[in-house]
């Protein structure tokens, strides 16, 4: 039981932060835009929490991981913390004067029309796949590249660990992500209006990475 303590403290920091974020903000773009939301006094939160939640979270990974496979914990909680490190990913220091929220019906050039969730996906993975080009990475500094290596690596490493100890969540892994994600073109998202301006202002990221989350968190337990 003392053991359990490990996981169970991760998904109590992890939920609390979350609920946090929804409660003040609302639906944000993505869990690494949280860090925008919050006021420059208080957006070290972002970094001590993603140390917070990783750590014992991985501590309990690595003890009941099969013995070749305990690279993935290690690897997967550096990822985590170089995030939490590099929350300033986008354009430089933070304006203490530039956090607003954007709310449904705020912004004037928020879409009219209804989305169409399979366009809007193929839309949105086109930009995504933008981002990782050269000339984008190094766009706003060396953080930007770290910062997005290490997200989709922590994803990455999540998943590939889940289908390799239990291939049963292969299929079901893979019609949760694209549920949540056609969803989460429906939603219109929370964002810093000064440093999010490439943004497609839904949330399917976020609903992506908190999928990832859960599935790791009810996986690695039971």
């Amino acid at each position: 039981m003392s053991l359990l303590l490990l996981p169970i403290i991760s998904i109590v920091l992890w939920v609390s932060y979350i609920i946090f974020v929804l409660c003040k903000f609302g639906i944000p773009t993505t869990i690494s835009e949280t860090y925008y939301l919050l006021s420059k006094k208080w957006d070290w939160i972002f970094a001590v929490w993603f140390f917070a939640t990783s750590t014992p979270l991985c501590i309990y990974w690595f003890i009941i991981a099969p013995h070749g496979l305990k690279w993935f914990p290690i690897a997967n909680w550096i990822a985590m913390v170089t995030i939490g490190l590099c929350g300033c990913y986008k354009s430089g220091p933070k304006d203490p004067e530039s956090v607003k929220c954007i709310s449904k019906g705020d912004d004037v050039q928020e879409e009219k029309q209804p989305v169409q969730p399979i366009r809007a996906l193929i839309g949105y993975s086109k930009r995504l796949v933008a981002k990782f080009k050269p000339q984008n990475l190094f766009k706003y500094g060396w953080k930007r590249l770290v910062h997005y290596v290490n997200a989709l690596g922590a994803i990455v490493l999540s998943t590939v660990y889940l289908w390799v100890t239990a291939k049963i969540t292969v299929i079901a892994s893979l019609l949760i992500y694209f549920c949540s994600i056609l969803i989460g073109t429906r939603v219109q998202a929370v964002y810093n209006w000064k440093y999010s301006t490439n943004h497609s202002h839904n949330a399917w990221v976020f609903f992506a990475e908190i999928i990832c989350f859960v599935q790791l968190f009810i996986f690695i337990i039971l």
